[in-house]
């Protein structure tokens, strides 16, 4: 759900100096789905699929959209980089306009990339997200706070998932719980790196930043 890049998108991204931001991945296209958390174990790297696992009830997109940061992650293009955060636009259409926002580490530059998500089913808890118009994806919600103030997200064909917050700091019982319900679903906790935020930064979100494409 954040950024992946295949053939000439990923050398186009490479090209302008995002490094490991940008990972080639097994599969031509990526997707974030949710997921239940009585899968079998499995292998990280994005050969075997979680597409068995489930998802929430529902999720209202009206609460859901809004700002959040990354807490933890396994994906290697979101992981190695600092201040990551999501932001989501409910449209008039419907559709959720995505801007995906991060920092280089050290201190490093910001980076941005823009995209959209739709649901692909009543419940809005599997969405099919798009960036540029090759790269798409399913992008599932596997546990959320009734009060949205926390949200688990996979992308079963990939093995990968993020743990997301409204704020730069989530409560570590949360942290911990949630991390138990990856391991259970079969996911190698030691391959989760907290992500790095800023606390002078926490508007960064909202700066202008250089974008590296968008649909």
């Amino acid at each position: 759900f954040f950024f992946q890049a295949e053939d000439g998108i990923r050398d186009f991204c490479l090209s302008r100096g995002l490094g490991d931001v940008y990972k080639r991945q097994t599969q031509s296209t990526w997707e974030l789905d949710s997921h239940s958390l009585s899968g079998k174990k499995i292998r990280m790297g994005g050969r075997n699929s979680l597409a068995n696992l489930k998802t929430v009830p529902s999720v209202d997109l009206t609460k859901y959209q809004g700002v959040w940061y990354q807490i933890e992650s396994n994906a290697p293009y979101s992981r190695d980089v600092d201040c990551v955060t999501a932001t989501y636009t409910l449209q008039d259409d419907g559709t959720i306009r995505v801007k995906n926002s991060y920092r280089k580490p050290n201190g490093g530059s910001w980076g941005e990339v823009n995209g959209k998500a739709y649901a692909v089913e009543s419940s809005n808890s599997k969405l099919k997200v798009r960036f540029y118009w090759i790269l798409g994806g399913n992008y599932w919600i596997t546990d959320l706070d009734p009060e949205y103030r926390w949200v688990l997200v996979v992308t079963p064909e990939d093995c990968y998932a993020w743990i997301l917050s409204r704020t730069p700091v989530l409560d570590e019982e949360i942290v911990t719980r949630l991390r138990a319900k990856i391991s259970e679903i079969g996911l190698d906790l030691n391959q989760f790196k907290r992500t790095r935020h800023d606390v002078q930064s926490v508007s960064y979100t909202h700066l202008t930043l250089p974008t590296i494409y968008s649909v």
